[in-house]
């Protein structure tokens, strides 16, 4: 037996990128061509490395809202790598815009933390 297919699908909380703007993904398999393959050059917002922190700022495509609040979808998120445990490693943004800013936001941040020695010496 077949599964049922979604009849509400295009989801509404799938996204895709047009350029950088986002619009709702018209099908399941729109939104999954984003995901395919090796893409995610053009999702990727900003990648920053300072010596063994990795910053990433990406599209997802989906919204991190789920609908459960109502305001814009959370469509981008900015990752730190390489952060000793249980430091902050997440932030998420609604416009390629607001990931782009953040992102840098996040990159002077480390840098300036760098400069700091042990001991704050």
């Amino acid at each position: 037996m077949e599964p049922k297919r979604n009849k509400d699908y295009p989801s509404k909380h799938l996204f895709v990128l047009k350029g950088k703007a986002v619009v709702p993904a018209e099908s399941l398999a729109e939104w999954a061509e984003q995901f395919d393959g090796n893409r995610e050059a053009f999702r990727r917002v900003a990648l920053t490395k300072i010596g063994k922190i990795t910053i990433s700022t990406v599209f997802m495509g989906v919204d991190f809202t789920y609908g459960i609040l109502k305001r814009k979808p959370i469509l981008f998120e900015t990752m730190i790598f390489g952060l000793p445990h249980n430091a902050p490693d997440t932030q998420r943004y609604e416009t390629w815009e607001a990931a782009e800013e953040g992102h840098w936001k996040i990159v002077e941040t480390v840098k300036s933390i760098r400069k700091v020695k042990p001991n704050g010496r």
